[in-house]
């Protein structure tokens, strides 16, 4: 037999968007937003013709997740992978995640490199445009399924997250982006398989992050059997802010606002 753990991480946080825009139509409305000093999220044409939404401006981020510094922490147990017929509560909302032995590395911390602009960009006149918009008590649930026999270990969930100070233009917020349920045993075998059976666990971090950052396709796929699943990710339902920043190819700053 076997329980499931929903692990939750919660904070303010939102939808983070990013990419290069090479539409003559949506960089002409764009142009026409920046002067009226009136850039958005979402921006539609007085005809409703032309239309720069962030969310589909995302070549470069498309990220839907909580902060995780000074995010909360719950920890539930389940009958059930949908985790409907609840067992009992473990964690509540009481502290800090900082306050638990999980292990938290970073996955990537994406920007319009000059490798990128080629790849995304067709002219000199195209647009870098990024857009956040802000929900608090954003949720988003990892589970886990364990053996009944077998004890839920924080030391084991290893949270990755990206950072979007580079995209953003100093944002500190850090995304929660994908959870893993590691045992020493899993990282034994992880580390056989990547060729390096005598590095220290003590590292294990480090080489996490080298892969994701890598996008290391073989380790990857390895990883996927100990991502948890995620439930669906909800906060209070609609925006408390927006931040948006639009540059020129040459990374010279149009327009800017900050939530």
């Amino acid at each position: 037999m076997s329980k499931f753990y929903k692990l939750s991480i919660i904070n303010t946080g939102g939808e983070y968007c990013a990419g290069v825009v090479t539409d003559d139509d949506q960089k002409e409305l764009l142009y026409q937003k920046i002067d009226e000093e009136d850039v958005n999220f979402n921006n539609d044409s007085d005809d409703d013709s032309t239309s720069v939404h962030s969310f589909e401006i995302d070549n470069l981020i498309h990220v839907y997740g909580p902060n995780i510094n000074e995010a909360k922490i719950t920890l539930d147990s389940y009958k059930d992978d949908e985790c409907e017929e609840h067992i009992s509560e473990i964690v509540d909302f009481d502290k800090d995640i900082e306050e638990y032995p999980l292990t938290i590395f970073l996955m990537e911390n994406p920007y319009l490199s000059d490798d990128l602009k080629k790849e995304l960009s067709s002219s000199e006149d195209d647009l870098f445009f990024a857009g956040l918009t802000v929900e608090k008590s954003l949720d988003v649930p990892f589970v886990v399924e364990l053996q009944d026999d077998e004890e839920f270990k924080f030391e084991n969930v290893y949270i990755g997250t990206i950072l979007m100070d580079e995209a953003f233009q100093g944002l500190e917020d850090n995304v929660v982006s994908v959870g893993l349920y590691l045992t020493p045993e899993n990282k034994k075998k992880i580390l056989k398989k990547y060729n390096d059976p005598d590095q220290s666990l003590e590292y294990f971090e480090e080489l996490l992050s080298e892969v994701y950052y890598s996008k290391d396709k073989k380790m990857l796929e390895l990883l996927q059997e100990y991502e948890m699943s995620i439930l669906d990710i909800e906060g209070q339902g609609f925006s408390k802010g927006e931040t948006i920043i639009v540059q020129n190819m040459a990374d010279d700053v149009l327009y800017e606002t900050y939530y």
